[in-house]
């Protein structure tokens, strides 16, 4: 998913805060790495990309899920693409709140005795790995970034540099419960190695990924940034952070709504907390328009709400107040029970994660033999092109 993750606390008044984070790299295209070119599947590509885009378009609704399990289920045989479209459907039902189906998918895969595909099945562990950072689980947090690890150290040049930047990105933050650990370094790191790759991922999940590390990049400046409490030099690092918010966001170029959504409730957040209400409502319902086309169970929701209420909050508008605020413990409620859904599921079932895989190893005799009966057909092809013009 792209996974997003919450950072909500509230004090002895019920105050809170929100930051919006998220981690998964996009779905969009193929990428222009040897190793994966030979999935390559024109039509489970379209369909791909055709939920990718409603994914990115925030049309999370029962049209998407339907499209999304008919990819897994034609992509059975087809080990790149069954892992990326696995990947947007535990995106699909964190977002949902149907953590029993996201937690059988986990299960399932990380069962697995090997892959086909490596690059694709670690962008799926990046998916798992977001899941349980979300909910500061742990004990399933590092074996999984051990298995991208061990996969990792069997790939090469740029394909082992791509998951490099995926791993900065993942270490880069963590947290629990109250606490934000953020790593600028580390992300800085990542945002090098996408550059290094430009002309290797396609523009669209370039793009999206610097959306992304810089919605990060920003996060940074506001760690121990606590609302109502600022301290000396606070103000500075919260108007960085609305500086790369926006650079985020011109990255993105409306490209993804999905991106844009989670950058205006950030920036909504920060405004709060700079006491700018008027420009944080501003960023709150453009917000609001994006996720139009969403289930209302979608999670996304608790944080435009939540954003809202501490606005209406600071401009003393007790109507308006009163309007968002049962809205945002509403959400906020749903939520919780959906993390501790999953924490109950994971009590019924712990699974032990083995950080090694075994690889199959890709038919290259069935490869050499196509291209050999590839060479015949064109040269006796010209053959006969050659003996009719004589004629």
């Amino acid at each position: 998913m792209y996974l997003l993750i919450k950072l909500a606390y509230f004090d002895s008044e019920e105050n809170y805060n929100i930051l919006i984070f998220f981690l998964s790299f996009s779905c969009f295209g193929f990428p222009k790495f040897e190793s994966e070119k030979r999935f390559y599947d024109k039509q489970l590509n379209i369909e791909l990309k055709e939920a990718s885009f409603l994914l990115e378009d925030l049309k999370i609704n029962k049209e998407l899920e339907i499209k999304l399990l008919h990819g897994v289920e034609k992509s059975v045989t087809n080990d790149y693409y069954s892992n990326k479209f696995n990947a947007l459907l535990v995106q699909y039902y964190t977002l949902t709140g149907q953590m029993e189906k996201c937690y059988s998918i986990f299960v399932k895969e990380i069962a697995r005795k090997n892959i086909d595909s490596k690059l694709s099945y670690i962008l799926l562990l990046s998916e798992f790995y977001d899941l349980f950072n979300a909910i500061s689980y742990t004990d399933y947090k590092s074996p999984i970034l051990n298995r991208i690890q061990f996969v990792n150290e069997h790939l090469k040049g740029d394909e082992k540099k791509y998951v490099e930047s995926i791993l900065l990105l993942k270490k880069s933050l963590s947290f629990n419960k109250k606490n934000i650990n953020v790593s600028r370094d580390a992300l800085q790191k990542s945002i090098g190695i996408l550059d290094e790759l430009s002309d290797i991922l396609t523009k669209e999940d370039y793009l999206i990924a610097k959306t992304k590390t810089y919605n990060f990049l920003a996060i940074t400046y506001l760690e121990h940034v606590v609302e109502g409490n600022l301290k000396e030099n606070d103000e500075n690092r919260i108007n960085h952070a609305i500086s790369v918010f926006k650079q985020s966001l011109r990255f993105n170029e409306g490209k993804s709504a999905f991106s844009t959504f989670i950058v205006y409730n950030n920036l909504a957040y920060v405004y709060n907390v700079k006491g700018d209400f008027n420009e944080s409502l501003n960023y709150s319902f453009k917000a609001k328009e994006l996720i139009k086309n969403a289930d209302s169970s979608v999670s996304l929701n608790a944080k435009l709400y939540c954003n809202m209420t501490d606005s209406y909050s600071l401009k003393l508008d007790e109507g308006n107040l009163q309007k968002y605020y049962p809205i945002c413990i509403n959400r906020l409620e749903k939520v919780k029970r959906k993390d501790e859904t999953l924490l109950k599921l994971i009590n019924q079932n712990k699974i032990n994660i083995n950080p090694e895989i075994k690889f199959v190893k890709p038919n290259k005799i069935g490869e050499k033999l196509l291209i050999f009966f590839a060479f015949i057909a064109i040269v006796s092809s010209l053959y006969w092109f050659n003996k009719k013009a004589k004629k």
